[in-house]
């Protein structure tokens, strides 16, 4: 169509409408003919969003190399040498992964004493046992070391009662030696190990301050079970028929404590004088070969709550040996009377 035919069209449809004045018609004719100009940025305007969003996934994967960076100074030795006097920030991821052991060789000193104990005290629980104990020590602080066999094939899982009725006479037996403070036990020297078949935080047994009303009976129970002497002389006591049934309890610990040199226990179930001196009633008990010892009779006095032990046993030089030791009954309170001849 030509351009004068475009006019006349215009025109004769403009010039029929009020709504249009001559100047607007003039300005819509005048452009006719020229050229249109594409609008400025047309182009840059179409692919805008595109070009954005490149923009944001290239800033989004930068940040995520920069900020998840795998090869960092807490998780790898290769970053440098770390500036010696800032605080070393531990790693909590590093602290579950990483196993916790001891080595026995530069721990303390050697406790053959809790470690035979301990021997017995395993072998009772577990009888496929033989020799469950590598190695027991102690060093100045207080802190056991008990290093043992892996036997939980023997035992598989515990459950929470099992636990208990496992862990207890451990810790009777642990903690009867007033030196002790806290314990770790292993499996070939791992830690880890030991507290992940427990099921349980990585934390040391600790010696309680508050002590259980039952924990003298379970020490009892267990001294009873891995020690024949003592389970005899306990059944003579209790055919004895003494004022208070504890009385065999008290006997057995007093007996406990004088094997052990444990002073305090000796102190707390005795009858102290002026002469009296635990020190020798040590010497005297040291000579004695424990596995022999056993109660003769018992004889109650005439007229006094209290009945004298005999004791038999022979020495460890294999001579014989006889002792008694005066169990009294007096405000409710059971206390052993017993001196050194010498």
């Amino acid at each position: 169509m030509e351009d004068k035919d475009i006019k006349d069209g215009i025109n004769r449809y403009i010039g029929k409408q009020e709504l249009f004045n001559d100047q607007f018609r003039n300005r819509l004719l005048s452009n006719l003919g020229k050229k249109q100009k594409k609008p400025r940025g047309t182009l840059v305007n179409r692919f805008m969003p595109a070009f954005v969003m490149v923009l944001l996934v290239f800033g989004g994967i930068t940040y995520f190399l920069i900020s998840n960076d795998p090869v960092n100074s807490l998780t790898t030795a290769n970053k440098g040498t770390p500036d010696k006097n800032l605080p070393v920030q531990p790693n909590p991821d590093l602290e579950e992964t990483s196993e916790i052991t001891f080595d026995m060789a530069s721990h303390g000193t050697a406790f053959p004493e809790l470690k035979s104990d301990l021997n017995d005290v395993l072998i009772s629980l577990v009888a496929t046992l033989t020799d469950p104990v590598n190695a027991v020590s102690i060093n100045e602080s207080g802190t056991v070391v008990v290093d043992l066999i892996d036997f939980r094939k023997d035992l598989s899982s515990l459950t929470t009662n099992e636990k208990g009725e496992f862990l207890w006479p451990l810790y009777d037996t642990v903690f009867k030696y007033p030196q002790v403070e806290e314990v770790y036990f292993t499996f070939d020297g791992s830690f880890t190990s030991w507290y992940e078949w427990l099921e349980s935080t990585p934390d040391p047994m600790i010696r309680q301050t508050e002590q259980i009303s039952d924990n003298t009976d379970r020490l009892v129970d267990t001294l009873l079970t891995n020690y024949t002497y003592y389970n005899d002389m306990y059944q003579f006591i209790l055919e004895a028929k003494m004022p208070d049934e504890k009385a065999g309890n008290v006997v057995i610990l007093y007996l406990e404590a004088l094997k052990n040199g444990d002073v305090e226990q000796i102190k707390k179930y005795s009858v102290t004088t002026e002469n009296f001196k635990p020190e020798k009633l040590l010497d005297d008990y040291k000579q004695i070969d424990y596995n022999s010892l056993y109660i003769d009779k018992i004889i109650p006095s005439q007229g006094e709550p209290i009945y004298d032990v005999h004791l038999n046993f022979k020495l460890k030089n294999g001579n014989s040996g006889k002792r008694v030791i005066y169990v009294q009954f007096y405000d409710e309170e059971i206390s052993i009377f017993d001196f050194s001849e010498n």
